[in-house]
């Protein structure tokens, strides 16, 4: 929970600079950066599937995002078993193994691995 608080406040701080030097820029340049983007505080939480389909089932949800020191995503931190927080376990996923995809009008997580893949991996401190 305190990680996830960090994290949030960390983000928050890096996204309010950003939007600060965004800002001072000409028009015609931020017209011309817009670049489409996800809120890490939206992805948070979010369930991560083994697939698209209707049949895909729901291996973790997003426990956290590991930023490495180039700025980017490195992992994204997933909790997988357990039952009602007892007994989860949080394991890294490198983020390019993570891809989006459309479902039922919204966007998922998607991975390619199971529960127990998951539960197999070594956990995440």
């Amino acid at each position: 929970m305190i990680r996830t608080i960090l994290a949030t406040t960390a983000l928050a701080t890096f996204v309010s600079l950003s939007n600060f030097a965004y800002a001072a820029q000409p028009a015609t340049t931020q017209q011309a950066q817009a670049v489409p983007g996800r809120l890490a505080s939206n992805i948070i939480g979010d369930k991560v599937y083994n697939g698209t389909g209707d049949k895909a089932d729901n291996v973790g949800s997003v426990d956290d995002l590991l930023i490495g020191e180039n700025g980017a995503v490195d992992s994204v931190i997933v909790s997988v078993g357990g039952f009602l927080g007892v007994g989860e376990k949080d394991v890294a996923i490198p983020f390019s193994a993570v891809k989006w995809a459309d479902n039922d009008g919204g966007r998922r997580l998607v991975i390619n691995a199971t529960a127990d893949d998951l539960k197999a991996k070594p956990s995440f401190d």
